[in-house]
């Protein structure tokens, strides 16, 4: 499974992703807190660093993406992890489908496909 993660997120996606300006990063003054991906309507890598988890910060770069996403899709779309998923139930996501992946040695890595409509939101903005 490290090894499925090492790949999505290896250092070529990520540069291409960075390259396309698909990515955020959030600083607190002039500290590193966290990132997040956008690529058309679907977020990826929403990452804040441990010490400043729990702070409101993940809720801040998920605003951001959705009211990025606003301009141009009615839907944001995220691939969660099962711990992830009760996070982003409460941000208004839905679970559409569940997927698997086949990774190395028989195992399976289980997620949620889950999107959020945005209408109600492009009011508020």
């Amino acid at each position: 499974m490290v090894s499925f993660f090492g790949e999505l997120h290896n250092i070529d996606n990520i540069k291409k992703d960075i390259e396309a300006q698909a990515v955020w990063m959030l600083f607190d003054q002039e500290n590193f807190v966290g990132t997040g991906t956008c690529i058309e309507n679907h977020i990826t890598r929403v990452f804040v660093l441990p010490q400043y988890q729990g702070k409101g910060y993940g809720s801040f770069i998920m605003e951001q993406l959705e009211q990025k996403i606003t301009k141009d899709y009615p839907v944001a779309i995220i691939d969660a992890s099962l711990p992830a998923c009760q996070l982003y139930e409460k941000r208004g996501y839905e679970t559409i489908r569940h997927e698997t992946w086949e990774c190395a040695n028989g195992i399976v890595l289980v997620y949620d496909f889950m999107e959020k409509n945005l209408c109600s939101q492009q009011k508020k903005i």
